[in-house]
């Protein structure tokens, strides 16, 4: 009797810590929910413990994340159609705007960023010649445009470090 007491504790235990355990990899980032609100935040690769049954852990990829899109029609100052694509290449830089923001879902991170950029680039092809797109000058037309997209998507706790057209 007593044997099959110790046995169950040892399972009980046993359970509890493979509960409370949980592991970051080196290309993630985490963040600890305590009953559906963010407790700790950023959290950086390696093994961690939490609090069974009460925290939950969301994990969210740290690497580049590529956002490409289908051509669009724009106008020139010259009033000349052209048909541009673009990609974005970001990261996620604060975890806790991001969820907040998207609840952790990239569909929806690609979903609010994909217009910001996308008017921001309308906005710099309207304001210039087909000329200036087509010639080297594309680079400064970039450079100009992710600080501008940069403060736009601060608040979803994204950092865009490249576009390509």
């Amino acid at each position: 009797m007593k044997s099959s007491l110790w046995i169950g504790l040892a399972v009980a235990a046993l359970l509890g810590l493979l509960g409370s355990v949980y592991v970051v990899r080196e290309d993630q980032t985490a963040m600890v929910l305590n009953l559906g609100k963010v407790v700790r935040a950023d959290i950086k690769p390696g093994l961690h413990f939490k609090v069974p049954l009460v925290e939950s852990v969301r994990v969210f990829d740290r690497r580049f994340q590529v956002l490409a899109t289908a051509p669009a029609r724009y106008f020139t100052a010259e009033q000349k159609d052209v048909s541009v694509d673009f990609f974005a290449i970001g990261y996620i830089s604060n975890v806790r705007d991001y969820y907040r923001a998207t609840g952790g879902d990239a569909t929806v991170a690609d979903a609010r960023l994909a217009p910001i950029i996308t008017d921001s680039l309308r906005n710099q092809i309207n304001s210039r010649s087909l000329q200036q797109l087509v010639s080297g000058d594309r680079s400064e037309l970039i450079a100009g445009q992710l600080t501008g997209i940069n403060e736009a998507v601060k608040g979803l706790g994204m950092q865009i470090i490249d576009l390509r057209i």
